[in-house]
């Protein structure tokens, strides 16, 4: 029995670390922990890496996915502002080629009330516009800028008097009204927005007693005054010298040709657009505006109000009602 116990008593003595033993694993954890802690510095070829990894990504975003554009002009009020900043989705018809200048894959086309941006046919230029109409369409449009789809007037509401067109377009005071404009859409749906108009006794609306003409068709048109010779012959007008139209070339109405749409500024007192010179071909689209990610007002009384902080983040995609 006095064996058996000593020898339980030496195991257990074994069995507990000494003091030097404990002092030495807490050495040796606290100095894996540092080690396990302490960040291991890049070298100078994995920091350039990382920096041109970067500037890929931003390439691929800028060219083929986002891209950022600034409104110089009035044409777009009241949807857009001078001054205001905007995001475009470059993937919402089709992959742009940034090197062809073009759609390279095209997977859809726009929809009636879509606000694009596009090369402008003529020359190499970015115009944002709102589509009225896509192809196959008969349009129509008054001289005060009133729009006839498919033998129908579009239907617009006035909403009384823009009173402050400056704020938009600053330097400018125009007395124009602005309307709520209810374009059909696919599916029984209409995009809901506002346009501008110089006030008009002549408003088209239920005007059942007048009928549309057959389209003109404009694969069989004479070339008009000043105009380029291209070949084949395009949807649209450009003249010599990237002079501009003053007035639509071809009488009303016109048949939307296949691979193009028809476009206009929702200021229409005030725009450039498919009224004078024609079609925008869908592969010269770069894309559907997304929103306005920044606002800046071009003459500000004060500079806190510099930035228009009522207009961040604003949609640019048409309401849609049933």
């Amino acid at each position: 029995m006095s064996n058996h116990k000593k020898t339980d008593e030496h195991s257990a003595e074994k069995q507990q670390p000494s003091k030097a033993d404990i002092d030495e694993l807490l050495n040796k954890t606290s100095s894996e922990a540092e080690t396990e802690t302490e960040p291991e510095r890049e070298s100078p070829e994995e920091v350039f890496r990382s920096f041109i990894s970067a500037i890929l990504i931003a390439v691929l975003i800028r060219f083929f996915i986002f891209e950022a554009y600034t409104i110089p002009s009035g044409s777009m009020i009241p949807t857009l502002a001078v001054g205001d900043y905007i995001f475009i989705n470059k993937l919402a018809y089709g992959l742009w080629n940034p090197l062809a200048g073009n759609q390279g894959i095209n997977w859809g086309i726009p929809e009636r009330g879509d606000v694009i941006v596009f090369d402008y046919p003529c020359d190499e230029k970015d115009y944002i516009k709102r589509v009225i109409a896509v192809e196959g369409d008969s349009v129509e449009v008054t001289p005060e800028g009133y729009v006839r789809l498919n033998r129908d007037w579009v239907n617009e509401s006035d909403q009384g008097l823009l009173a402050n067109y400056d704020y938009f377009e600053p330097r400018l005071n125009y007395q124009l009204n602005h309307y709520q404009v209810d374009l059909p859409r696919a599916s029984e749906e209409k995009a809901q927005f506002s346009v501008l108009h110089g006030f008009s006794f002549n408003q088209p609306y239920h005007d059942s007693s007048s009928h549309p003409k057959t389209p003109f068709n404009w694969a069989e048109r004479e070339l008009s005054y000043g105009e380029r010779n291209i070949e084949p012959k395009p949807n649209y007008v450009c003249l010599k010298n990237n002079k501009m139209l003053s007035m639509p070339q071809y009488p009303f109405p016109w048949r939307v040709p296949k691979g193009h749409v028809f476009v206009m500024g929702d200021n229409r007192d005030n725009s450039y657009d498919s009224r004078f010179w024609g079609f925008v071909p869908v592969d010269h689209i770069k894309g559907r505006a997304s929103f306005i990610w920044l606002s800046l007002h071009p003459e500000p009384d004060s500079w806190s109000e510099k930035i228009r902080t009522e207009r961040l983040f604003q949609s640019l995609t048409p309401d849609i009602k049933e």
